[in-house]
Order: C-alpha cells, then sequence, then structure tokens
C-alpha cells in the first residue's frame, strides 16, 4: 500500500558532496538492476509493486478528470513568441546553407 505521507529517511551528516555523490544519484536505475534498483530504495519499502503493476492499488490522491481532453490539472503558460533574431555570417552561415535545399 502506498501511504500518503513519505517515509522519514534520516538526514546525510555530510554536508560537502562530491562529484562521486552526484554521480551515484544520476545513475541509480541506470546500473546493472534497472528499475529495480529504485523499487528496492528504502523510500519504496511500503510499496507493493505488484498491487500498482496490476493497477489494484488505490493512489494516495485521485485528481478530478472531467474527460480525455480535460487538462484542468496541468499549469496554463502564456505562448512564448518564436525568437528567430540570431543572424549567422561567414563560415557560421555557410554551414546551414544545406538546410535551404530541404
Amino acid at each position: 500500500m502506498i501511504s500518503a505521507a513519505a517515509p522519514v529517511v534520516p538526514p546525510r551528516e555530510q554536508t560537502k558532496y562530491t562529484l562521486d555523490d552526484f554521480e551515484l544519484l544520476a545513475t541509480l536505475g541506470c546500473l546493472r538492476g534497472g528499475s529495480d534498483d529504485v523499487k528496492k530504495h528504502r523510500y519504496f519499502s511500503r510499496v507493493d509493486w505488484d498491487a500498482v503493476f496490476n493497477r489494484t492499488e488505490t493512489p494516495p490522491y485521485l485528481p478530478h478528470v472531467g474527460g480525455p481532453g480535460d487538462h484542468q490539472n496541468f499549469d496554463e503558460y502564456p505562448d512564448s513568441p518564436m525568437d528567430d533574431s540570431v543572424v549567422l555570417f561567414g563560415e557560421d552561415k555557410a554551414a546551414f546553407e544545406v538546410f535551404d535545399h530541404f
């Protein structure tokens, strides 16, 4: 069962991190164990992965959805204008001339 409250993970005593710490964090799930490395992490210790896979687990939060096209649970962002103001000269421009032929 997935609990609504995240499990308490004791804080690390280490306050300075090395490059090795970040490389370990970046590879969680990308090593030989694959996604099982993530599933076996203590943060997810109370998750019944078989129930999640079989879709029998009740999620801790179930948003209201009005239909297939309902996007009310997503933030809205104003349209951003395209910035085509970059002008290339010389050999930089020549490197992209081939794209004019497509």
